[in-house]
């Protein structure tokens, strides 16, 4: 972690090394920042870029939905870990009685391993679509999360066909096993099979485990 001093500017030269805002996600807090002026940034770096993304796309989905009201992301944020429970309960003892508040934990991947944030995020997946935005239809949820984050799928796997061809009939008397009566279509010939023919329909997969 680095707490760093640093300034909303134009690039001054060519080949000038800076931070930048590749998601539409923080676009709006980056904007509020006026330009020339110095701020202090908190620098960590996460396990990994496309959970955090993910994460504060489903809040902005949330927030610009309106149906939390006037919240921005952050606000969203807070509400989404309380209801899935991500939180830390503080106990306060006074003259009234015991009184025990929930307080959200932090989503930030040097306190969260992989396997707990995948759990965290279908659990708020699921909060989502079950509570919050019930009318939406099944599956564009994650496909709208995705998309605000810049985090691409995987392709649908292909099912391969059997390139046996069914027996239509079954054969003559005669005939040797496996042998059909209808006469054998000539292969075909490579060079006149069309591109699509012989294009390779395996993607390879970019999502996979990061999510």
């Amino acid at each position: 972690m680095a707490d760093l001093v640093m300034r909303r500017r134009p690039a001054m030269h060519a080949g000038e090394i800076g931070l930048f805002i590749d998601s539409q996600v923080f676009e709006e807090d980056f904007a509020s920042i006026k330009m020339n002026t110095d701020v202090t940034v908190t620098a960590t770096q996460s396990r990994s870029i496309k959970q955090m993304r993910l994460a504060w796309a489903l809040a902005k989905k949330i927030a610009d939905s309106g149906v939390l009201g006037d919240c921005d992301q952050r606000d969203a944020m807070n509400y989404l870990l309380l209801k899935a429970r991500h939180v830390r309960y503080v106990t306060n003892t006074h003259r009234g009685g015991t009184e025990t508040t929930p307080i959200v934990k932090s989503i930030r991947f040097a306190s969260m391993d992989q396997t707990a944030f995948q759990r965290l995020m279908n659990r708020m997946l699921y909060i989502v679509d079950t509570e919050i935005l019930p009318d939406m239809p099944e599956g564009s949820l994650r496909d709208d999360v995705e998309r605000m984050a810049g985090v691409s799928v995987s392709a649908p796997e292909t099912k391969h066909k059997s390139t046996i061809p069914p027996m239509d009939n079954p054969p003559e008397e005669g005939t040797p096993a496996g042998a059909t009566s209808s006469p054998t279509a000539p292969a075909p010939d490579p060079a006149r099979q069309s591109p699509a023919a012989t294009r390779d329909v395996a993607q390879d997969a970019d999502f996979g485990d990061d999510l």
